[in-house]
């Protein structure tokens, strides 16, 4: 029996109410299967920049904050905008130290795949039906993929319209806060070590940038 679902999506990037290193981003979706189902999903993550000395580095952190209605009502359950997800009143998705210099980036702490690898600034809303990385990686490995976060180190290079980026991340991600359950642990034996890398290239296309992954 087929089903007809209406889904209703809005995001509010709070950057107009932001401090100087603060800010915040709001997606809501709400979804009706025209009967008498409906599911309201609520995203919030709070961002933190706080620079270190007078140099380039900083401390950097992000939360995630989850809500939703009612059980899941389509058999995509991630949705229309990558969202759907357990209640979480609160989970780390970024929290570490940044260090930048006029080529790259290094990172140390708790990393989530999705700020670095295979994004674009529309990508949890149009251009895929993945709960953020593609499902080709999320489905097979239990990485630190969207809602989860894990140890990381991460850097990036950049050179002559080329970028490399790597990051070495705990083979499983996390997204709780009890000792066994949360992203400041490391497990090689039993999680494993993931690695994963990425080459962009830029290029102006019509007086514009364009970017190649």
């Amino acid at each position: 029996m087929y089903r007809i679902i209406l889904m209703m999506l809005a995001c509010l990037n709070a950057y107009a109410l932001q401090a100087q290193n603060f800010s915040g981003e709001y997606t809501t979706e709400w979804q009706w299967d025209m009967n008498n189902k409906t599911n309201w999903l609520n995203l919030l993550r709070l961002n933190l920049c706080i620079p270190i000395g007078k140099g380039n580095d900083s401390f950097e952190a992000a939360t995630l904050h989850v809500a939703k209605t009612n059980e899941t009502i389509i058999d995509d359950w991630q949705g229309f905008s990558n969202i759907e997800a357990d209640n979480l009143f609160a989970t780390i998705a970024v929290l570490g130290y940044m260090h930048e210099w006029k080529a790259g980036h290094l990172f140390v702490g708790v990393r989530n795949v999705n700020e670095d690898f295979f994004t674009s600034d529309v990508t949890s809303l149009f251009a895929n039906g993945s709960g953020g990385i593609f499902p080709t990686i999320s489905a097979s490995y239990p990485i630190a993929n969207y809602p989860f976060s894990g140890l990381t180190i991460y850097f990036d290079v950049t050179k002559g319209g080329w970028t490399f980026r790597n990051s070495i991340y705990n083979g499983a991600g996390y997204n709780g806060w009890r000792h066994n359950d949360n992203p400041f642990i490391i497990k090689p034996k039993k999680d494993g070590i993931f690695n994963m890398s990425q080459i962009d290239m830029a290029s102006r296309t019509y007086g514009q940038q364009a970017t190649k992954t």
